[in-house]
């Protein structure tokens, strides 16, 4: 079965959020009115020749008959995306939010946009390029995309702001100071031909793959097929997955949150490339910090440990690998 990763678990549940949703929203809201102002400020100065340009060159026309509409149309998808988030209806997970960045993204640069005064100009493309990653990692969880370690491990933790980097460079996402402990919830299991019963995020009983953010309606549509996950294979010198397949679990679990606990998030993240993690521990290894200590590997497993501590090994374990955080007291 694949690892339960606490840091994967909270960020897929962060990327499909109503909060999540709304910075898309107003990143692109904020785009659209920029977009317009630097239209608006143009054509109230355009030179005496803008109709003897190529068309290529008339902003009005190019802009103010393609981009902008098409920007606006994005716009109100993600409206009407967050409308269904805030009522938790599935149907905000299906064509809406998620598909715009690469939509946008797609043939917007291929347009003259050097007629565009500087200073609005800028706050432009600052806005719809905030607006692009953030749609972009949603549109990723949504369609199940995430590899191993894409959420977890491979990402780079900025110790100066706390920023996210990695798959989630150009998203400013942060981990808050607490993050939630999980569980699988056995009662909730999904087999190939399966509906999926409620929306969250489910762990496959498969090897070198990520868990993934389900939702209701998934894999039913017509001409959809089961639900695949990525599977890692072969890795690089550096640790990237450069062979994987395609693979249908035989089984997804829930995972839930454990209710009214929560993991300390250590200064220099979980996994930290230069040094191990003072709240996240491997078995067989020296405890890096005293305190309470949780491991997914076992129920029930909750222990204080003393700095220098070996941390215990559950090697019939269903999660594989035992893997200790440090819980916030």
């Amino acid at each position: 079965m694949a690892q339960l990763h606490p840091q994967e678990c909270y960020l897929l549940e962060y990327l499909t959020s109503l909060e999540h949703f709304c910075n898309i929203r107003d990143a692109m809201i904020e785009a659209v009115k920029l977009g317009e102002q630097c239209l608006d400020d143009y054509m109230q100065q355009a030179p005496a020749d803008l109709r003897r340009r190529h068309t290529s060159l008339q902003p009005d026309i190019v802009w103010g008959g393609r981009v902008l509409p098409n920007l606006r149309n994005s716009r109100d998808r993600l409206i009407k995306g967050c409308i269904l988030r805030s009522h938790d209806d599935p149907q905000a997970f299906r064509g809406g939010v998620g598909l715009q960045g690469d939509y946008i993204n797609k043939g917007i640069g291929e347009f003259d946009a050097s007629w565009m005064p500087k200073q609005l100009g800028t706050a432009f493309w600052d806005a719809l390029y905030k607006a692009i990653p953030l749609d972009s990692t949603t549109g990723a969880t949504l369609s199940g995309s995430w590899q191993a370690g894409d959420l977890s491990w491979s990402l780079d933790f900025n110790k100066l702001n706390g920023v996210l980097e990695g798959v989630l460079g150009g998203a400013d996402i942060c981990l808050p100071e607490y993050i939630p402990l999980y569980e699988l919830d056995p009662t909730v299991v999904i087999r190939p031909g399966d509906k999926v019963p409620e929306c969250g995020i489910y762990l496959p009983n498969v090897d070198n793959v990520a868990a993934q953010f389900l939702h209701v309606g998934r894999g039913t549509l017509p001409g959809e097929a089961e639900i695949e996950v990525r599977q890692g294979l072969t890795k690089d010198e550096y640790g990237d997955w450069i062979d994987e397949q395609d693979v249908v679990p035989d089984t997804w679990t829930l995972i839930r949150r454990i209710p009214n606990r929560f993991i300390a998030v250590p200064p220099e993240g979980f996994y930290p490339k230069d040094k191990p993690s003072s709240g996240r521990v491997e078995a067989g290894q020296p405890c890096p910090q005293a305190g309470l200590w949780w491991t997914p590997a076992k129920p029930n497993a909750r222990q204080r440990f003393a700095a220098g501590d070996v941390m215990p090994d559950y090697p019939d374990s269903r999660y594989g690998a035992t893997i200790w955080y440090r819980e916030a007291e």
